[in-house]
């Protein structure tokens, strides 16, 4: 049998392990030598690692103060349960961790980090069957780049996500592919106070497939940009608590409205985007007195470019006008104009 962890040890002194095609059967989590930092399989489904340990455990603990890397390698955990803690990876301390050509399946969470390390980072890796795909737990910035995530989550249960940014991370998602989640999570969920706003959140160009209950949830006090996404959630495609949200670009159809503003609305701002379904905007319980007016530029299936005026009641606020809403809509010349005047 092909011992792995022998591998790793006897390429620690050169810093690097190139592990060839074949399976690797580990029953007990492997240590992390001194003195190495990356690892490099042959390609995911040709170099394979699957966990056959009894007890739940965390394959990978990479000491605090490496700057990891990880490619080329299929791992398999053993399933979930709420009682373990199993993950793929878990990065403690100061340090990095960066992802490429990986397949992670079978964990409760796939890759986490917490504990000051200062960046995790996934490429081109496909991320299925655990419950929490990414889950961050420090200030730590977070990149997912060109990376598949299907079947997180737990049924009836809203706890767990594709990718859970938990302490304010500053997080970039851009390119990746996000269906076919088993609970009531979020594909991308932002969580974080003022005290610990992130630099950035950035969610570009990814697609949000029609098995995904919800999409986003912007939950900080930071200004979040939601830019050319595609979006097909049976729920909301975006959800915000508080803070400024900027929608550019996006296509959103579906069942479920393109945003739930609730809790602590401010500010949505809205340029160019596409949506067909129930709604632009819907707000959970009414709006209070201080919420800064919806500023909303946006395409209709037919064409038509419609500002929301800033004395409609609030609701939902985006398509034809309704009985409910009789005038909602005010014409305002094109996005040029606009964007001019801002």
């Amino acid at each position: 049998m092909l011992d792995f962890q022998k591998l790793l040890n006897d390429s620690a002194s050169a810093g690097i392990a190139i592990v060839p095609p074949g399976l690797y059967l580990p029953t007990v989590p492997y240590v992390w030598p001194a003195g190495l930092k990356r690892i490099v399989g042959a390609g995911k489904g040709i170099t394979r690692v699957e966990y056959a340990g009894s007890l739940p455990a965390t394959l990978f603990a990479i000491p605090k103060g490496v700057n990891a890397r990880i490619e080329g390698l299929t791992v398999t955990g053993p399933g979930a349960s709420e009682t373990d803690s199993k993950a793929f990876l878990h990065l403690g301390g100061s340090g990095s961790l960066r992802l490429r050509d990986v397949q992670i399946a079978g964990w409760k969470n796939g890759a986490k980090h917490d504990d000051g390390c200062e960046l995790l980072r996934l490429d081109d890796c496909d991320v299925h069957d655990c419950w929490t795909g990414v889950l961050g737990n420090s200030r730590a910035a977070i990149w997912i780049l060109d990376t598949y995530f299907r079947r997180w989550g737990v049924p009836g249960s809203n706890q767990y996500h594709a990718v859970y940014s938990k302490e304010g991370q500053s997080l970039h998602v851009e390119r990746c592919d996000f269906d076919e989640d088993q609970g009531l999570g979020f594909a991308v969920h932002t969580w974080g106070e003022e005290a610990t706003a992130p630099e950035f959140c950035r969610v570009i160009n990814n697609r949000f497939g029609p098995s995904c209950w919800r999409g986003i949830l912007t939950n900080d006090s930071w200004p979040s940009l939601v830019q050319g996404n595609v979006s097909q959630c049976r729920g909301a495609f975006i959800s915000k608590r508080r803070g400024q949200i900027i929608l550019i670009g996006n296509v959103r159809s579906g069942s479920g409205p393109a945003v739930v503003d609730y809790t602590e609305p401010h500010e949505v701002r809205s340029l160019g985007n596409v949506v067909m379904g129930n709604g632009f905007v819907n707000y959970d319980k009414p709006a209070p007195a201080s919420v800064q007016p919806l500023l909303a530029i946006d395409v209709l299936p037919n064409g038509e470019r419609r500002l929301r005026h800033p004395e409609c009641e609030h609701g939902t606020i985006y398509g034809p006008p309704t009985e409910k809403m009789p005038g909602g809509y005010i014409d305002q010349g094109g996005i040029e104009e606009l964007v001019e005047r801002e």
